[in-house]
């Protein structure tokens, strides 16, 4: 005979969210990457970022080194400001040093 216990019910799906709401929220922490490391593909990744902005990101890195600070980054890199850089930040994207 079939016994069905309705708090079990409950717990089971509840256990069920929770899993999938964690999933979510890591998931997001899946693109963090670090400004003065991060490859093309990294950049592109982060939400805000397109092809032409990570490649504009690489080539002033390259050409003239780690970026100091967010400042330095937001001067540094046309397209960047304000509203964009927070929009980054949000999804992850650092600034560590070399």
């Amino acid at each position: 005979m079939f016994n069905f216990n309705p708090i079990r019910a409950v717990l089971q799906h509840s256990t069920r969210i929770v899993c999938v709401a964690l999933g979510l929220v890591a998931s997001g922490s899946i693109h963090a990457a670090d400004v003065n490391v991060a490859s093309h593909f990294q950049l592109e990744a982060t939400r805000g970022i397109g092809p032409k902005l990570a490649e504009s990101i690489i080539v002033e890195r390259t050409n003239n080194g780690a970026f100091k600070n967010w400042d330095d980054f937001a001067v540094r890199v046309k397209g960047v400001g304000e509203k964009k850089l927070k929009i980054m930040q949000a999804d992850g994207l650092t600034l560590g040093t070399k």
